[in-house]
């Protein structure tokens, strides 16, 4: 999935953007306090199964945020080696740094599951 028009739209079409791309579907079988992703504003939740990943949140927004950044992660490698940094869209004039600091959290235990 390409996400440069991510870069390119202001704030409101942004985080329309973003719900658009979240699945309306919740995963309640991973909706476990062992998979909570500790660090988010949101609660989120994170499982690593068989080299799939397994995700959801009661936010729409941090739904569709989280589904952007795992579009871009095809291997056990790439998991392992991803980084807030590596999205350009992530980042002050677009999220808040409660929601930075929450997909740290989020790719730090991917990263975690991954290895």
């Amino acid at each position: 999935m390409d996400l440069s028009y991510l870069n390119e739209l202001d704030q409101e079409d942004f985080y329309e953007s973003l719900m658009d791309l979240a699945s309306n579907t919740q995963n309640v079988k991973i909706r476990q306090d062992e998979n909570l992703v500790h660090g988010c504003q949101s609660k989120v939740w994170l499982v690593l199964d068989d080299d799939q990943i397994l995700f959801d949140s009661d936010s729409m927004f941090v739904k569709g945020l989280i589904t952007a950044v795992v579009s871009q992660l095809t291997t056990l490698e790439d998991m392992k080696n991803v980084k807030t940094s590596d999205y350009s869209f992530i980042n002050l004039n677009k999220i808040t740094y409660q929601r930075i600091k929450g997909i740290d959290s989020f790719i730090n235990k991917l990263n975690k599951l991954a290895s």
